[in-house]
Formats: structure tokens, C-alpha cells, sequence
């Protein structure tokens, strides 16, 4: 994915990429399902950040590899959706992949659309913008190298990214900083620029999601890491400063990769929980938290098999009808095949619901949006 991928994303990559697409009437269960094919113009891709805008029009976004893309380990891959079918919308020029990967994007217009990840040649954060015609490569903030003059490998990158409007975007995820540190990264377009900003420090700490409701009121969810184990990280944003607000564990290694922001007493948080990860024997069991404006609490989430189950993204239409994403890792043949994982919560509990695969090979959920004013749920 990115060079700074999380763990959950970085153990498959579909040879084919695809998206599901529910058409719901909450907060019911899914009324169909249906599969729509996004482009593959390398031998492997993978979609990993998705966003909508009014009447069917969605962006999403990943990157593509191929031997033949001259030495880039992988190329963006921006894939846009209107009426009925994916279409890949090159970079300019069109005949030079960009060798870079985009995880994360949100636009706040047709003409105003951010897409985020990271470069492969100076493993730095890779930004990029959408002007409604073209795509290009935004310098982003300023990130001085640490010492050594490069950054070592999957330290630096961004995970995703809340567009507001086309002067106030965020965008989340980690770096190694100029004094070798290792933590968050937090970058900020305001109307004078694209800034750093001050965000948690905690050595080995990384943000994974992004949910914003409001110009002050906006939710970035990930992990930190210690000689003990990793656990769950949660920060928000007031309008003035980021604050990290407590979050419970369930085991020893703990992670939230995504984050959906209802109301300012409704927030909830998604990703997965191991006992022990060098145990050989524990898997990692989802972990859904919930926010009710005083604190974070862990909600009982089902698991799909015996095998590791893992959530990668939330979204909501409403207080009863919010979808999480992800995969388990199916044990009832003699090699493990990853399985996508879809959950329901109807405002009293949540629940497995029905998710197809493709082939027999490995299926993987990344991320997952709920446009607003629609009834249906991509992923």
C-alpha cells in the first residue's frame, strides 16, 4: 500500500482489483449485492482508499505493479466511478506512472479532490490533487530528512485524508523525522498552504483513518507501539489543537484502522486485537470502540472462523446503520485463503453479514464509505 503500511494491509494483494457494492434500506440488512470491476493495469493492484460525491460518483484509488514500470516497486492507480462503470484517470503526463502509492483520498467537490499515500523513491509522504479534468503532485509540507539523508523503509508515508473544502484538507499517517524519531504525521492545506501540524509523538505511534464532521470536530484513529506490545491511539481535533483521548486494549497488540465520526457523542473506531504476536499460535480478533462523549468503551464484535479476523474500515448512514470492513483468514481447507468480512450494527449489536468472493485465491476488504443522501454502501 503505502511505504508506511499498517500490518492488516500489508499480508495480501489481489491480483485483480474490485469493489462491493450494497444497495441498503436502513437500517435492514442489505437488500443485493453486486460486484463492480475497477481497471488493472498491473499484474498486481489493490484499491485501498475510496470517497463519494453526489449521483454516483465515486473515486478509488490504490496502486498497480508491474516488472515493466521500470523500477518503481509500485504506481498509483486512480480509478473513477459515474453511472455504471470504473474508468483509470492517468497522471500527466499519461505515459509516466508516478512511482508512488495513494491510500487515502476525499473530495469536497467534482473539482476538488485530494489523494494521499507515499513515494517509493524518497520514501516521503505523496500527495496529489484533482481539479476535475486533471490529476497533479502536491509538494504537501515541508519534512526535513533525518540525518542519514533518506528514511528508512516503510517509516514515512500518509494513510488517509479529510477534504472539507479547497482550503481546509487533513491528511494523517507517520514519519521519520529529521531527528530520527519515529511517530505521527499530521499535514494541513490551509489557505496559505500545506503545514505540519503538532499531533501525538508517542515513539512508534501511526494514524490510520480520518473522519471529520466539522471544521472542529474531526477524529484520527491508529497505534503506538512499546517494548510491551502496540496499542490503540485516538486524537481529535477542536478547531484549535489535537488531543489524545484515552482508548482501552483488549490483548498484548492492539490496532484501530478506521474511524466514522456520527455525531460528537457517537464515534466509532475499528481494527483488530492479538494476544501475542510471536506466540505462533494466538490470531488477532476484531476490535470495534465506541465513543459516547465522555470516553471510549469496547463493544463485543463477532469473529468469522478460527482464524485471524481483522477490520480495516467504518462508516455510518445514520446511529443505527453503520458498516465495518475487513477479512478472515478461512481454516477450513488445507491452505488458509483470506475471506472478506462485512459487519452491520443496527443500533443494538453487530453482526456478520453476507460478503461475496472472487475466485479462489485470497479476498480482501480495505476500506469501506457510506455516501451521504444515498442508500448504498461501497467497499
Amino acid at each position: 500500500m503505502s511505504c508506511a503500511p499498517r500490518p492488516a494491509r500489508t499480508a495480501a494483494l489481489l491480483l485483480a482489483t474490485g469493489l462491493l457494492a450494497l444497495a441498503v434500506a436502513a437500517p435492514a440488512a442489505p437488500a443485493a449485492v453486486s460486484t463492480a470491476m475497477t481497471p488493472n493495469p498491473g499484474t498486481a493492484n489493490t484499491i485501498g482508499g475510496l470517497t463519494a460525491l453526489p449521483t454516483d460518483d465515486v473515486w478509488a484509488v490504490g496502486s498497480a505493479s508491474s516488472s515493466s514500470y521500470s523500477g518503481c516497486h509500485g504506481r498509483t492507480l486512480t480509478a473513477h466511478f459515474t453511472v455504471s462503470a470504473f474508468t483509470e484517470i492517468l497522471e500527466t503526463p499519461a505515459a509516466t506512472p508516478i512511482c508512488a502509492t495513494v491510500d487515502g483520498v476525499s473530495g469536497s467537490s467534482r473539482s476538488d479532490i485530494w489523494a494521499v499515500g507515499s513515494a517509493n523513491s524518497q520514501r516521503d509522504p505523496h500527495l496529489r490533487h484533482y481539479n476535475g479534468s486533471t490529476w497533479s503532485v502536491s509538494a504537501g509540507a515541508t519534512l526535513p530528512p533525518p540525518p542519514a539523508g533518506a528514511r528508512s523503509l516503510r517509516t514515512t508515508g500518509l494513510s488517509a485524508v479529510a477534504d472539507l473544502s479547497p482550503t481546509n484538507v487533513w491528511a494523517v499517517g507517520r514519519a521519520m523525522f529529521a531527528d530520527s524519531s519515529r511517530h505521527t504525521l499530521i499535514e494541513h492545506l490551509g489557505p496559505d498552504g500545506w503545514s505540519r501540524v503538532n499531533g501525538p509523538t508517542t515513539t512508534g505511534s501511526a494514524l490510520h483513518g480520518i473522519s471529520a464532521r466539522a471544521a472542529g470536530d474531526i477524529w484520527a484513529v491508529g497505534s503506538q507501539t512499546s517494548a510491551s506490545g502496540s496499542s490503540t491511539l485516538a486524537t481529535h481535533y477542536n478547531g484549535t489543537n489535537w488531543t489524545t483521548s484515552t482508548t482501552p486494549n483488549n490483548n498484548a497488540n492492539n490496532e484501530l484502522n478506521g474511524v466514522a465520526a456520527v455525531a460528537d457523542d457517537n464515534v466509532w473506531a475499528v481494527g483488530d486485537s492479538i494476544k501475542s504476536a510471536f506466540d505462533g499460535v494466538s490470531t488477532s480478533k476484531t476490535l470495534i470502540e465506541h465513543f459516547d462523549g465522555s470516553g471510549w468503551t469496547i463493544v463485543p464484535s463477532p469473529n468469522v472462523g478460527a482464524g485471524n479476523n481483522v477490520l480495516t474500515g467504518v462508516a455510518a448512514h445514520g446511529a443505527d446503520d453503520v458498516w465495518a470492513v475487513g477479512y478472515d483468514d478461512d481454516r477450513s481447507g488445507s491452505i488458509p485463503v483470506r475471506k472478506t468480512v462485512w459487519m452491520h450494527w443496527d443500533g443494538k449489536a453487530w453482526s456478520v453479514v453476507p460478503s461475496p468472493n472472487t475466485g479462489t485465491g485470497d479476498n480482501t476488504l480495505l476500506g469501506v464509505i457510506a455516501p451521504a443522501g444515498a442508500g448504498d454502501v461501497w467497499a
